[in-house]
């Protein structure tokens, strides 16, 4: 009975959560536009679009009226035996084949521009990032070393280069509103680059089907000034706060012999773990679960009592703790920052 009431207050607290935080949720889930040009890359991907849109549409509507044409227009009967040659035929077939050849030069000559434009920007990027695929996580790797999962900070106005590898099977760094899609295959590394040319949060996806979850590997990339960024980058980099409150260095305690360090690496710590995303300054991210859900006291409690309902599959176990344990290490956690 004690067992049940304990599990009973233990659901309610995350209820009550879940509820405090249903109204930050515009504040995290930005809105995804693969039209938008919010950026070099994204400006001429979309410029492309429309102008392949453009001719197809003129194309389409100009076969399809001369069709009608033909339909609806009165004429002589055909006739019987041996259809005759007709000369005033032939004008037409080489107006019709000498325009169709000008239209698909016109196309071709105009993407392998556009792609030679998109292969490489005119000014080299200072900054590299390296982007891992996980199941169904992305690890953000800087000079080697991971400081961050799903989530990424970038100067604005300036070209990053991202370095893309799989340590599993394929995935698809796409990030609509910056850039195009570019896969990550095991044992091929790839690579990519894009610029914002404006402060803003930008949604992005994997955009190759890679398992049960993966209509949930999204990612967070957020453009910045690059006085914000340079602090960011070096915030990122930090070793871990030490746990200050007597809660937060219980719940530590806990994250130890629970086994999380076994997954999880946070720096600073014995947690050295590289199953699981990174924690080092879980607290500062704006989400969890691979931008699945806002980053909240309630949220985070939730995914640790029973991650496989908010994301089926994952490789995080559901953690078996009495409320007061799960307060504790939600109390370190949360001063990650």
């Amino acid at each position: 009975m004690a067992t049940i009431m304990m599990r009973v207050r233990q659901i309610a607290g995350i209820a009550l959560y879940l509820g405090l935080a249903n109204a930050q949720e515009a504040s995290w889930r930005s809105p995804v536009n693969v039209l938008s040009r919010k950026g070099l890359v994204a400006d001429q991907i979309s410029t492309i679009w429309w102008f392949l849109f453009s001719t197809a549409s003129l194309v389409f509507l100009v076969v399809i009226t001369l069709l009608l044409i033909a339909l609806f227009k009165k004429g002589q009967a055909v006739p019987k035996g041996p259809v005759q040659e007709n000369s005033s035929v032939r004008p037409i077939l080489y107006l019709g084949t000498g325009l169709t050849i000008i239209v698909l030069l016109i196309t071709a000559v105009y993407t392998f521009i556009s792609m030679r434009t998109l292969a490489a920007p005119s000014q080299k990027p200072a900054l590299t990032f390296e982007i891992v695929g996980k199941q169904w996580w992305w690890d953000v790797r800087y000079e080697g070393e991971s400081i961050s999962a799903n989530e990424l900070h970038i100067p604005s106005g300036e070209p990053v280069h991202f370095s893309l590898h799989s340590d599993n099977v394929i995935h698809s760094f796409w990030l609509p509103d910056l850039a195009g899609k570019r896969d990550l295959i095991p044992g091929h590394p790839n690579s990519l680059w894009l610029q914002a040319d404006e402060p803003g949060t930008y949604r992005g996806s994997c955009a190759e089907f890679c398992g049960v979850q993966h209509g949930k590997m999204n990612f967070t990339v957020i453009a910045e000034p690059r006085a914000a960024f340079e602090t960011w980058l070096e915030h990122a980099r930090a070793e871990a706060n030490a746990a200050v409150s007597e809660e937060a260095r219980v719940g530590q305690a806990i994250f130890m012999q629970q086994g999380c360090a076994g997954c999880h690496s946070i720096r600073g710590t014995a947690a050295q773990g590289e199953i699981g995303p990174e924690l080092t300054h879980l607290s500062s991210r704006l989400t969890l679960a691979a931008a699945n859900i806002p980053n909240t006291t309630g949220h985070l409690a939730a995914w640790i009592v029973d991650s496989q309902s908010i994301k089926p599959g994952n490789r995080m176990p559901s953690q078996k703790l009495s409320g007061e344990d799960l307060q504790f290490l939600l109390s370190y956690l949360m001063e990650l920052n």
